[in-house]
């Protein structure tokens, strides 16, 4: 056990007291840590001799020595040893208290605690409360998540499907902390390419995962489906290749436990497409003393066919509820994806932008409104033919209001009045929480540098050294060096004449 503090009841009930008790504010000791206040205590009757039969204990928690605010409450069963000694661990019973409390377990302890003790559900607490005291070991104990990131080593997968599904065959895995919430966000990158047949042929992927032995490329369809399925579309009988990203939470997990993770194709053809070189990014919610970041996936089928060559939204309709003010920083990051399909009669071109707000999210072809986030990203439709093309994007925003309602959208200008369709949008959100004496961490940055090149060695010299697009991040001085980051940017090939 580590810290304890001593003392004494006065008994208070006809037939039973409590005395000679020890109180352990963190019980870190453990070979897992749990998120649990360790309490013993032994219980006598008036003439102190031990009882060893069960009996029902409430367990509260006040913010004061006397009166005060009830903020959290429990009942647990105890079997005292022959002494009359016995252990709980407060917080393994979370939500069975009537009433319940003004939190859920587990508590935020910044501020003074007091614990207050009775035995069976009615009737006089003993007195006095008890002090919630430190022990040697932070009791405001971190939530930092655990991350990972891994990439396959499999060799492409040239999907044979002709409209059956199969999964392709990542390879791609990440083992559950033994802390975990089980709860992770993830972010899987990966690239897609074409055949060169038919402008009409299309791959359709869903993200996928599951336990035990990872899929091979092309094998039956297995694991759990996460979000909406995304397809792609050459538009022109030759090859499109191009990266596909897309982000989730998945919540459920179990601790210590192997999950992998990959896409599920269906191709409308026997035209096979090539799926290689998968990324995967996992921040694992870690459970904690102090509120774990919160976490939420929102996905739907809206569709949205603008009309616009001014600012319209896409009325993707995603909502996110921040947490209340006491728990959670109002510090949130976001990815987002969707699919675009473009139109057949012109070379066209259209922007998006992500935008937030509050109150009623938009609908589709509103004028623009909420607030931009980070910069506006361009789609040119080269062909007069059909192309099809998912889009995602990571963001974070800062110093939101506790316990709001904030939709989310983009909004969309295109170059000429031919429709371009928005569906299919999903949203994964973490919000961190308040961690005393602890900053947010949280960071975007976005600017306006481009960079062209004609290099074929593969560099492109997006980066600082180059003095084009030159993005910082610089750690914390609290950092565990260990960082989940999301880069977004325009691509756009420029056509040259031989003369």
């Amino acid at each position: 056990m580590v810290g304890f503090n001593t003392g004494y009841f006065l008994p208070r009930f006809p037939s039973q007291s409590l005395n000679l008790f020890n109180l352990v504010p963190g019980a870190f000791a453990l070979a897992t840590p749990a998120n649990y206040l360790s309490f013993q205590g032994q219980l006598t009757d008036q003439n102190g001799a031990p009882i060893t039969t069960t009996k029902t204990l409430t367990l509260s928690i006040y913010d004061a020595l006397s009166g005060g605010n009830l903020i959290y409450n429990e009942t647990q069963l105890v079997t005292p040893d022959s002494r009359g000694i016995f252990y709980v661990q407060i917080g393994s019973a979370a939500g069975n208290g009537v009433p319940a409390g003004s939190q859920s377990w587990p508590l935020i302890f910044d501020l003074p605690y007091w614990l207050a003790v009775r035995v069976g559900v009615t009737g006089a607490y003993l007195s006095p409360r008890i002090s919630i005291t430190n022990s040697p070991y932070p009791l405001t104990r971190s939530s930092v998540p655990a991350r990972s990131f891994t990439t396959g080593a499999n060799p492409p997968c040239t999907d044979t499907t002709n409209g059956a599904a199969k999964n392709m065959g990542f390879g791609v895995t990440y083992t559950t902390s033994a802390s975990t919430t089980g709860t992770i966000y993830i972010g899987l990158t990966f690239d897609l390419k074409s055949a060169a047949v038919s402008a009409s042929d299309t791959s359709t992927w869903q993200l996928v995962y599951g336990t035990g032995s990872a899929p091979a490329c092309n094998a039956a369809p297995s694991g759990t489906a996460r979000g909406n399925s995304y397809l792609a579309q050459p538009g022109a009988t030759v090859f499109l290749e191009m990266a596909q990203s897309v982000g989730a939470t998945i919540t459920g997990l179990s601790q210590s436990t192997a999950y992998w993770f990959d896409v599920q194709a269906t191709d409308n053809s026997v035209n096979g497409w090539i799926y290689s070189k998968p990324a995967l990014s996992v921040t694992d919610i870690v459970s904690s003393t102090n509120p774990s970041a919160a976490t939420s996936f929102v996905s739907n089928a809206n569709t949205c066919n603008d009309v616009t060559t001014v600012a319209r939204m896409m009325g993707f309709g995603l909502l996110y509820t921040t947490g209340r003010s006491d728990q959670y920083s109002g510090d949130i990051y976001v990815t987002l994806t969707f699919q675009t399909n473009w139109p057949t009669n012109s070379i066209d071109t259209t922007k998006w932008q992500v935008a937030f707000g509050t109150g009623s999210a938009p609908a589709c072809n509103a004028a623009g409104t909420g607030t931009p986030v980070g910069k506006q990203y361009t789609i040119a439709d080269q062909t007069t033919n059909q192309l099809q093309e998912p889009q995602n994007t990571g963001f974070v925003l800062t110093g939101l209001t506790a316990a709001t309602t904030y939709w989310f959208d983009v909004q969309a200008t295109d170059s000429a009045t031919n429709t371009w369709t928005y569906s299919k949008p999903q949203m994964a959100v973490v919000e961190e929480p308040i961690l005393p004496g602890v900053p947010s961490n949280l960071y975007f940055t976005s600017d306006a540098n481009s960079c062209g090149s004609a290099s074929a060695t593969g560099v492109m010299g997006l980066g600082p050294a180059s003095g084009s697009v030159g993005v910082y991040y610089q750690t914390s001085s609290s950092s565990s060096g260990n960082i989940y980051g999301t880069f977004t940017f325009n691509l756009a090939m420029r056509l040259q004449r031989a003369l």
